[in-house]
């Protein structure tokens, strides 16, 4: 049986019910669902998040096991073995979505919301209510933990909708009314690609830690399976510098004073300037900056935004390049019951699947390549080189 590959879809049950290549990270998505805060979480592009709300949104509208109706998704897969919640009611809103089908207009997004919450919970009656106040009004009314509520591409409407200007009231009301009936949701989880914290749209959620930002927790990054010194690098430019900074210095097994005072002076000057992405922050462009800040000669911040990434990954860049030849280390693919699955014990910079541990995409796996300097015929022939590998790998365990 050929596995094919997903080629820009991020339906998790369409990669699965068509036997496509698909990283199984469902044991981290079960941890993560413990979590005892709601989760905001923040990714660059291309990074999965759409992959793992879908993931999220199968798991918790129907549960690993089949019926009569509906195949399961997850035999075979990690999380079918440690899943025991029950389905619960999905409020799944994707803003990039509604917002094109709103042709741009937040008075139709906002109509568009209200239908999203009226036709979920059968109550089309809502779909006449200002989101906020269907929200209130069907939360109100329902018992505790007996929702979950997914958000994709949170971000979007700020590139999508005009007038701008009357959005900070609608999204501040809508994430409020969350926050507030937060004790109604089993789950929630907010996936964005830039951090939109900064705009002060989370600030009224996030007071009281009812949801909690996992884009920076170490914790995060250890139930993906990474080292201490992968952590480390990856929050050297933290999204939330106040979780990462603490966490890097109080560590004792990797600490670097330099590191951290260079840091905490980046953090104290720029203030809230978005890390977002950079993928990690080299000490040695912590120095150029703060060269740049001292001299006054170049803008620091205009700087960091016009270099954008390519400035900050170049020394990675040169130490990936050769790193093809080694997957072999890392990659494994084992045959499930339903599906083949690859697993990855390890997960390689090369394939920078370690920021979100959900890419299953082609495009996902696709992208970072491109990122890295190499030209779109040399990144399609280095996924080629890993689809080939894995059913090398296959062929010789079957």
């Amino acid at each position: 049986m050929t596995i094919k590959l997903p080629a820009g879809i991020s339906s998790f049950a369409q990669l699965r019910a068509h036997n496509m290549l698909y990283v199984d990270k469902t044991a981290c998505l079960a941890a993560l669902c413990q979590n005892e805060h709601l989760m905001f979480l923040c990714r660059p592009h291309s990074y999965g998040l759409s992959t793992a709300l879908s993931t999220l949104e199968e798991l918790w509208r129907h549960g690993v096991q089949s019926t009569g109706q509906r195949p399961s998704y997850f035999d075979g897969l990690k999380v079918s073995l440690q899943w025991t919640e029950e389905p619960r009611l999905v409020l799944r809103f994707d803003f990039k979505e509604l917002a094109r089908q709103s042709g741009g207009q937040i008075e139709a997004f906002t109509r568009s919301l209200s239908k999203v919450i009226a036709a979920s919970t059968g109550r089309p009656e809502l779909a006449a209510l200002y989101p906020s106040a269907a929200l209130d009004k069907f939360l109100g009314e329902t018992d505790d933990g007996s929702v979950v509520v997914l958000i994709d591409d949170a971000e979007s409407v700020f590139e999508k909708l005009q007038p701008l200007t009357l959005l900070p009231a609608l999204l501040t009301d809508f994430y409020d009314t969350l926050r507030r009936h937060s004790r109604k949701l089993r789950f929630a989880a907010v996936f964005a690609h830039f951090c939109i914290k900064e705009l002060g749209l989370f600030n009224e959620l996030c007071e009281g830690e009812a949801f909690a930002d996992l884009s920076a927790d170490p914790r995060y990054l250890q139930l993906c399976g990474f080292s201490d010194f992968e952590i480390y690098h990856s929050l050297a430019a933290p999204l939330a510098a106040e979780y990462a900074l603490p966490w890097v210095h109080g560590s004792g097994s990797f600490g670097d004073d330099t590191l951290y005072h260079d840091l905490k002076q980046l953090d104290d000057e720029f203030g809230a300037l978005s890390f977002s992405r950079a993928q990690y922050l080299p000490q040695r462009q912590c120095k150029v900056i703060i060269t740049l800040l001292a001299e006054q000669s170049v803008d620091p911040r205009q700087y960091w935004l016009q270099q954008g990434r390519s400035i900050f990954v170049e020394g990675a860049l040169r130490r990936l390049r050769g790193r093809l030849n080694e997957l072999d280390d890392y990659i494994e693919v084992e045959s499930t019951l339903s599906a083949r699955v690859l697993p990855v014990r390890r997960l390689p910079p090369v394939l920078i699947l370690a920021q979100a541990g959900f890419v299953s995409t082609a495009d996902s796996i696709y992208s970072p390549f491109v990122h890295f300097g190499y030209s779109c015929p040399r990144a399609r022939a280095a996924l080629q080189k890993l689809y080939k590998l894995a059913l090398r790998r296959h062929a010789a365990n079957d």
